[in-house]
């Protein structure tokens, strides 16, 4: 989320602004804006630290729904900062308008 809002920001295209521009918006997605992190932490902590001792899979439910994890590299990003946004670039939704 943080790269693709600094990519908004830095890497502009203004036509794109033009037809939407809420895209300068910053992000404020419902799945980690009204995340109880703490009571989220107090539920699973049990769970996280028997997976641990017991060197089991721990999944995480604090993401978005229906998020599938893309493995990412620093070149990769540094890759995509040098191109211009278009309309399908970016994945994080602002759902919080």
């Amino acid at each position: 989320m943080g790269w693709e809002t600094r990519h908004r920001w830095h890497q502009t295209d203004w036509d794109m602004v033009a037809r939407h521009p809420e895209i300068l918006r910053m992000p404020q997605p419902s799945w980690l804006f009204q995340h109880d992190a703490e009571q989220y932490a107090y539920d699973r902590c049990d769970e996280a630290v028997d997976s641990v001792r017991k060197d089991t899979y721990f999944q995480s439910r604090n993401i978005p729904e229906g998020h599938v994890h893309e493995e990412w590299t620093v070149e990769m990003m540094m890759d995509m900062d040098k191109r211009q946004a278009r309309d399908a670039f970016y994945k994080v939704l602002d759902n919080q308008r």
